[in-house]
This record gives structure tokens, C-alpha cells and sequence, in this order.
């Protein structure tokens, strides 16, 4: 029909302009484990019931600066990909890590020294030759029979990483198995010098980074566990909470150890100034600092912008949470 062949001509056209890096992102910090861990169930409705499925994600978890939608798009190519080489069913795997590349390496994946996070997708089929292996990534190139495959899914895979930053690789060894991996640089503090990774604060410049103890209290499982990785990447100790209530009852619990609390504005249960309003009757020297992605009007609403207090927009930019966790420290009247 007319409509299948115009989402035909808009996926080529979207695919050609991811390979051409001229594709609109917008990318955002990220915890790519969980981007693949939502995109799970999406994934494993393209995988007949002959190939077993699994994921294994890093424990180290450390953020990335994607487009999560786009990155969902590169899944999706990587595993129909997988799963077109394996017509007699086997394993599909994708695993997250935490790794450094050193000098060395640097110069084969073309990209700078430092902490990146792989995310390598691996199948047990017919596996791909080295001469194909070559061409893999250009457009319009294809292993696949004629009318089985545009030649365009790896084009955009390579295109859209290419554009953030990352590397993409393959490897292969005929009939046994071939992996593909994605390396996306670590946001702000993660991209460091592998020579001073010892000493990741002093090579941002940050010397104050790492002491305290910060209450986390966000209902956004990606945005709390970034916040929680990413700062404890920096030295310090977190205490996360889900929604109001329980921003109340661990603080109660840990009142004496935390120096600071982040406080999303909107909660279930009960909502940021509420909580607020709850931990300063009882304690007016507590550091709390403010966040959220919603409207100035939604703000005024919730009583945030009635008074002097601190604040922080939504997405979070590492350097300005960072500047903010430091003003505050310097306030602090606790010794």
C-alpha cells in the first residue's frame, strides 16, 4: 500500500541520515543498562522461541551522555540482526560493562583514552567473513538475500553511535559466534586521562568531590540510579527513596550522617515541598536541594519559587550538580 511504502521511504530516509550523522538527537545522561532492560520485552517478541535470550548488565554502572530512543533503534538492528543469522534458533546475549581503554587501544577503536561503557550484543550463528566484515557498515550492503534486508539496519547502527561519540566493533569467528560492541564514552568525570585514572576528582579539578553523605529522593528509577552511580563515582555515600513517604523515613532513620538531600519537586505520596516542609520544622540546617523538569507554573504551584530556595533543572547537567553540591557544602554550618 501507499501508507507501507511511505514508513518504507521514512525509515530509509531516517536510516541514510543516522549513517550520514545528520540525524536529530537528543541525547541525555543515561544509564544504558536501563535502556536495554526496558527495551527487553520489546526485544524478545523479535526472537522465535529456538534462540534463549539474556542480559547481563554491569554492576558498575556509569552514565552516558545517548538518545535513549535512538539507542533503543540501535538494539533493535543489533538483535533482528542476531537473530537473522541463527535460522536453526541458538543464543543471543547483550552485556553491559564498565571499561577503561588504554592508549593502546585507543588507536584501534579511534577514540580517546578513558572510561567508556560496552555494550556488546553476541550471537551464536553462521557467523560473518573477513571480507565481509570489511563492508559490514556501509549502506546498502547486505549478507542477506535478495529481498530480505535494505543493507541499511548496520549502516545505522555505526551512524547513530558514530554520532555520540562511540566506536562500534565486530568480531567473528565463522559458526561459532560474532559480537558486536559499542563503546559510548562516560559523561563529564568519566572521560579522564587513562594515565591519571588514579586520581579521577584532581583531574577534574574537583578537590572537594567525595566526602559527605547525600539522601537521594527521586520516583525515576534511570534518574535516581543515575544520580546514585554518578555520585558515588565521585566518593560520595548515598541513601536513595522512591517517593515522599519514604524520603521521610530514611531520613528519620539516617537524620545525623546526611549532609545534603535532593529533593524532586513531584512524588507520590508526598510531594517535594511537603517533604520539605517536614525535615526543616525539625531540623532548619538541613541542606536540601531542589529538582525538577516541570514548568515555572507547576513550581510556583508546589511553593518552590516562593522563597529563596535551591534549585536545579531537569536533565541534570553533571557540572552544574556538581558546582550546586559544592555551593551548598560551602554554606554548610555542620562540621
Amino acid at each position: 500500500t501507499m501508507e507501507q511504502a511511505a514508513k518504507k521511504s521514512k525509515q530509509l530516509i531516517g536510516s541514510l541520515l543516522a549513517f550520514s550523522r545528520k540525524q536529530v538527537m537528543k541525547p541525555v545522561p543515561t544509564c544504558i543498562s536501563e535502556v536495554v532492560k526496558t527495551s527487553a520485552k520489546l526485544l524478545h517478541r523479535l526472537l522465535p522461541a529456538d534462540i534463549t535470550f539474556s542480559i547481563i548488565c554491569a554492576k558498575d554502572e556509569l552514565p552516558v551522555l545517548v538518545d535513549p530512543h535512538h539507542f533503543e533503534q540501535v538494539l533493535m538492528n543489533l538483535v533482528t540482526n542476531g537473530r537473522d543469522a541463527m535460522p536453526n534458533g541458538g543464543k543471543l546475549t547483550i552485556e553491559t560493562k564498565n571499561v577503561t581503554i588504554d592508549n593502546v587501544h585507543s588507536v584501534q577503536y579511534n577514540l580517546p583514552p578513558g572510561r567508556y561503557m560496552k555494550i556488546a550484543v553476541s550471537d551464536t550463528g553462521m557467523g560473518i567473513d573477513k571480507d565481509q566484515i570489511q563492508r559490514i557498515f556501509e549502506p546498502f550492503y547486505t549478507t542477506k538475500e535478495h529481498g530480505k534486508g535494505t543493507g541499511l539496519g548496520l549502516a545505522m547502527v555505526y551512524g547513530i553511535i558514530k554520532q555520540q561519540d562511540g566506536a562500534v566493533t565486530v568480531q567473528s569467528v565463522k559458526g561459532v559466534v560474532t559480537v558486536f560492541s559499542i563503546y559510548l564514552p562516560v559523561i563529564s568525570g568519566g572521560l579522564l586521562d587513562a594515565a591519571d585514572d588514579s586520581d579521577k576528582t584532581e583531574s577534574k579539578g574537583i578537590h572537594h568531590i567525595g566526602r559527605g553523605t547525600i539522601m537521594i529522593a527521586e520516583d525515576n528509577s534511570s534518574v535516581r540510579e543515575y544520580l546514585q552511580d554518578t555520585l558515588e563515582y565521585f566518593g560520595y555515600k548515598t541513601i536513595a527513596a522512591v517517593d515522599g513517604v519514604d524520603a521521610i523515613e530514611q531520613y528519620t532513620r539516617h537524620s545525623k550522617t546526611i549532609d545534603l538531600i535532593l529533593l524532586d519537586v513531584i512524588m507520590p505520596k508526598k510531594n517535594g515541598r511537603e517533604v520539605y516542609d517536614q525535615i526543616v520544622k525539625n531540623n532548619p540546617e538541613q541542606k536540601i536541594l531542589f529538582m525538577s523538569g516541570y514548568t515555572e507554573e507547576i513550581l510556583s504551584s508546589k511553593r518552590i519559587n516562593e522563597e529563596k530556595l535551591e534549585f536545579i533543572h531537569k536533565p541534570i547537567v553533571l557540572e552544574e550538580l556538581l558546582g550546586k553540591i559544592d555551593e551548598l557544602a560551602k554554606k554548610s554550618t555542620r562540621s
